[in-house]
């Protein structure tokens, strides 16, 4: 190794504890500009660089082309798979997953169905999604939430909650007890929901609230506005927007039905 070698790798692997990803790319860059060789160990560090500096399409292409290089290589299809997820082509995400070679029993295997079945879900695939979903632990949280989104677009609300129902057995996030209240309430159980929703809010009011706060506010609206509880619901958008002080807590649907609730009429 030359001393301008071991140089580059420092500076490199520096940039990358302190997650100064972009400056390690940058170095990478710069050093195969300058007629470095393509090669495994570089590519890799570039690959992992741009991916977490969220550049996935970069990162996928980089992947594939280490994939040239170590076909069998069962990480590089993983990573490969999740950057082209990540940069939203999910045709060509599905596609590879789904000619992948890594084995049934591989640590991997796991997340790259996950991944296809997203892939194929995102693209309206639904069936598809279910099938690949199958393959994978059907006692993996993963697994459940997946089958879960994946009736719940479907509009089969029924199925989706006796997903969620068993997610919450396995991981009782606020965000769980969420997607419950909401299939409640598009199955028009707008009382069991209005407890549950409520229940999640005083929890969270307990502790700080959280980034999906205004999912929870916005929920409660919703369902006391199709109660014809008018008054109620513009009183939930006002205690939340009173709290959402920072801009970065607000967002278009809160934004929204704060207006619907003070434009709207009480029926009574």
């Amino acid at each position: 190794m030359t001393l301008r070698h071991h140089t580059i790798t420092s500076k490199v692997y520096s940039c990358i504890r302190d997650c100064n990803y972009r400056n390690a790319i940058q170095i990478l860059q710069s050093n195969l500009e300058d007629g470095a060789p393509r090669s495994r160990p570089v590519l890799s560090l570039l690959a992992y660089c741009s991916y977490h500096d969220e550049d996935y399409l970069q990162a996928s292409e980089i992947y594939e082309e280490l994939l040239e290089m170590c076909p069998s290589s069962e990480q590089y299809q993983l990573y490969y798979v999740q950057s082209l997820v990540n940069a939203e082509s999910y045709i060509d995400a599905s596609r590879a997953a789904a000619s992948s070679t890594i084995s049934p029993s591989s640590p991997f295997f796991q997340r790259m169905k996950l991944l296809q079945a997203q892939a194929e879900m995102e693209q309206g695939l639904l069936s598809e999604a279910v099938a690949t979903l199958v393959q994978c632990n059907d006692e993996d949280i993963d697994t459940v939430l997946s089958l879960a989104a994946i009736h719940f677009r479907n509009k089969d609300y029924i199925s989706a909650l006796e997903q969620y129902n068993v997610a919450q057995t396995i991981d009782d996030r606020s965000i769980i007890a969420y997607y419950i209240a909401l299939c409640r309430y598009h199955l028009e159980e707008y009382g069991v929901a209005l407890r549950a929703v409520t229940d999640i809010i005083d929890t969270a009011a307990g502790d700080e609230y959280e980034g999906d706060s205004c999912l929870y506010f916005n929920l409660k609206a919703a369902i006391l506005h199709a109660m014809k509880d008018v008054k109620a619901a513009k009183a939930t958008m006002k205690e939340f927007m009173d709290m959402a002080d920072e801009e970065d807590l607000l967002d278009a649907v809160t934004i929204h039905n704060d207006a619907i609730a003070k434009f709207g009429t009480d029926p009574a």
